[in-house]
């Protein structure tokens, strides 16, 4: 039996979401209408709760390249997106760069390659010193095995949480598969558990909760939280809000930190071992122009992936290296195929 620990959770997530299809939940493009509506009253419930809730500072986790640091900013409140992928947040901070976000501004931006069970380095004093949320997007609570152990190490720093979750309905779970699967993953399997959650899992190694509600609220509760508020995303799930409530005994620190898997963007002669024996089909790109201006990008919060489609890396590369400066982002994704033509990769790859 495989034991879950930091470590363990920290490296599949990373290989799902930094090298193999998990990276497209990150582009618009693969969204289905029902996932994309999920995603928009999300986006529009969290933000309505930011303006009315007090809190200085958000840590988003799983923030990739930094999917609400611009909604955030601009209703001044300091920003932290962490995410275990270096090369999404290296996409953030081109991004952060070209749209000037906390430069001569009184509230900070910031992008950290870090797991969320190293918040507390985020305080050097033990506590935070503002009112702190940390927020959970996209269901990204129900990817952790070790929520429990999180809530219990770091209830100390007084921080708040909000999880946009997904409900544990058979509805819920069968738009979620049809989501996963436009998204590439394959061999995906359902195990709904109604006094906990709906769980499912992908031949790459990706696994998501969407949880019972009661069973939500119970755990907080176990670990000094109470449910401040609810309010439903649509048919697919919630926006769950908890406050601290209770000072509990100090949990007892772990020895190590996690080892996590940092992914960042291969150089070209890496790119050129990894490639050897496959087929090029597509290669993915963020520019300036689709980020600004794409729907999905404004109703979401996630940016639309460009995308060619070539057997030719090296010219597109090279077409594309020239516009990094004003218009592309650092760096792209490659879309290739083994000798069978069944099994695909995704290297992360510097212009």
């Amino acid at each position: 039996m495989t034991v879950k620990t930091y470590a363990h959770t920290d490296k599949r997530l990373s290989d799902v979401y930094g090298r193999s299809f998990g990276w497209r939940m990150f582009d618009s493009r693969y969204l289905t209408p029902a996932v994309a509506d999920f995603l928009g009253r999300e986006k529009s419930a969290f933000l309505k709760l930011m303006a009315s809730s007090g809190y200085e500072d958000v840590i988003e986790v799983g923030a990739g390249y930094g999917r609400y640091g611009r909604s955030v900013v601009e209703q001044g409140i300091n920003y932290t997106g962490i995410d275990l992928i270096t090369w999404l947040q290296e996409i953030g901070t081109w991004y952060a760069d070209k749209a000037q976000l906390g430069k001569d501004a009184p509230v900070s931006y910031t992008l950290c390659n870090m797991s969320v069970v190293d918040i507390a380095g985020l305080f050097p004093a033990g506590k935070a010193e503002r009112r702190t949320v940390v927020f959970f997007p996209f269901n990204c609570v129900g990817n952790l095995e070790y929520i429990g152990k999180i809530l219990e190490e770091l209830r100390e720093l007084d921080l708040d949480f909000v999880c946009s979750v997904f409900n544990n309905t058979a509805a819920t779970g069968a738009s979620r598969a049809e989501y996963y699967a436009q998204c590439g993953l394959s061999e995906l399997q359902t195990q709904t558990l109604s006094s906990s959650c709906c769980e499912i899992t992908s031949a790459e190694g990706f696994e998501s909760v969407g949880y019972n509600p009661l069973f939500l609220e119970q755990l907080f509760r176990r670990h000094g939280y109470v449910q401040a508020s609810v309010e439903e995303i649509g048919t697919m799930g919630r926006l769950v809000h908890f406050r601290k409530d209770t000072d509990l005994p100090k949990a007892s620190r772990r020895e190590i930190s996690p080892e996590i898997s940092k992914y960042g963007a291969f150089s070209p002669d890496e790119v050129e071992a990894c490639l050897a024996g496959q087929s090029v089909r597509a290669v993915y790109y963020l520019d300036w122009t689709s980020a600004v201006t794409d729907s999905g990008y404004d109703l979401t919060g996630l940016m639309p992936f460009s995308v060619v489609e070539t057997s030719d890396w090296k010219a597109v590369r090279g077409q594309l290296a020239a516009q990094t400066e004003s218009d592309i982002a650092p760096v792209c994704v490659i879309e290739a195929a083994s000798a069978d033509g069944k099994k695909r990769f995704y290297y992360p790859v510097r212009f």
